[in-house]
């Protein structure tokens, strides 16, 4: 909650909290490709993949800026890649457009988005995967 009171006020922060509740994200695991990062048996954090959507990407504020995002965003592409997906979309609070920059991602616009009663505005983002082909060396 402390990344999102920091760009949307601590209200709005407040209902992005209750609306991400640990309900809807075992909701989400359930019903999709949910991956979690753990650290002596703690969730430290956490990623889905719903078709072409990545979706939930979460890290513990005292875990930020250890690698954890990035490994579980390539962890993501690489799945979707199995899968057969060229393309991933997603919307990235205003703080972390950066990180999904520095990743690849591209903003496609900004967008007004309703959770609960407040009004964010997050940050619609897109990467093309690159094609990945592993070739047998002649010897």
């Amino acid at each position: 909650m402390l990344v999102n009171s920091r760009d949307y006020g601590e209200e709005a922060a407040r209902q992005l909290a209750r609306f991400y509740s640990p309900q809807l994200l075992l909701e989400y695991a359930q019903n999709g490709n949910m991956y979690v990062a753990v650290e002596h048996s703690m969730i430290v954090g956490t990623a889905a993949l719903d078709q072409d959507r990545v979706r939930n990407v979460f890290v513990r504020i005292d875990h930020h800026q250890q690698g954890i995002g990035k490994i579980l965003m390539q962890h993501i592409e690489d799945i979707a890649r199995q899968q057969g997906k060229v393309w991933l979309g997603l919307r990235a609070s205003i703080s972390a457009v950066v990180f999904y920059q520095k990743l690849g991602y591209a903003i496609v616009e900004e967008i007004e988005e309703h959770i609960g009663d407040a009004v964010i505005k997050v940050v619609e983002m897109a990467k093309t995967l690159p094609v990945v082909s592993f070739h047998e060396s002649s010897r």
